[in-house]
């Protein structure tokens, strides 16, 4: 049985006898000596039967692997987690360490506490698919950094949106962000504008005149964001002071709060 260690520019292999005695470890240049250790793994297997113990270490170990299923030689899979708790039972001493992590491999492997790993080239397909799936984790990922800032924007300057809209990345909020900029703008849509008639924060609380808005409202948060005009902070004394008269609505039962103001006639 051998052990493996496995890094991203070297690797440490053990080799374990059935009599459960362990041989000094090997450190193995990754990639430019994995195919002398692949000779010399073959060399060993002959008229015995080998197998090489690996745990998943990320793309770091497949040159390898690839590299001994080429040559017949069994592979097995060692769960990182069985390493990690078995270190201690191994030599009593909790600490790791590349030589030893090879050594505590290649016990479990001998134990039966593997399964087999041969490397095996994906389809085409199942290819294309993973890069797929990647992407789309990447793109969400982003996403989601630019929605952050969007939340923390709109708590400065526009926190009645999101008390209406609960999801930050609903496509009518993120429209209204960035077409307007600020409740100010959209508030001041004059009564020749195309919109005249429709009220947002009617469409906002809304459900289904919601699900309509979204076939045409997508719009991306970072377009949002980049959109969004931010009025300089004043204090709440200065507020108090300059804020102009406010032009007195009757609210209707489904207008609520400060979003009552007619936004675009209502």
């Amino acid at each position: 049985m051998i052990g493996m260690d496995q890094g991203k520019f070297e690797h440490w292999a053990v080799a374990r006898w059935p009599n459960g005695e362990f041989e000094r470890p090997w450190r193995v240049a990754s990639p430019e000596q994995v195919p002398e250790l692949v000779a010399l793994l073959s060399r060993l297997a002959r008229g015995r039967s080998l197998t090489v113990a690996l745990e998943p270490s990320g793309t770091y170990g497949d040159p390898l692997r690839q590299a001994l299923s080429d040559a017949g030689i069994a592979v097995q899979r060692v769960s990182p987690k069985a390493a990690h708790d078995y270190a201690e039972v191994f030599d009593g001493v909790p600490s790791q360490h590349d030589g030893k992590d090879a050594a505590v491999v290649a016990d479990l492997a001998a134990l039966g506490k593997s399964t087999p790993w041969p490397y095996q080239v994906p389809a085409s397909w199942e290819q294309e698919v993973a890069c797929c799936v990647d992407w789309m984790d990447a793109q969400q990922r982003l996403l989601s950094m630019w929605l952050g800032r969007i939340e923390a924007l709109l708590a400065r300057h526009w926190p009645e949106a999101t008390r209406i809209m609960k999801k930050l990345s609903s496509a009518t909020l993120l429209h209204a962000l960035a077409a307007y900029g600020s409740p100010a703008a959209l508030a001041a849509l004059p009564v020749t504008s195309p919109t005249v008639g429709f009220n947002w924060a009617s469409v906002m609380r809304n459900s289904s005149a919601r699900s309509v808005m979204i076939g045409w409202c997508l719009v991306q948060g970072q377009t949002a964001i980049a959109c969004f005009q931010i009025a300089p902070m004043r204090s709440a004394m200065a507020n108090s002071q300059n804020r102009p008269p406010m032009t007195i609505a009757t609210p209707t039962a489904a207008e609520p709060m400060s979003l009552t103001r007619p936004i675009c006639g209502s």
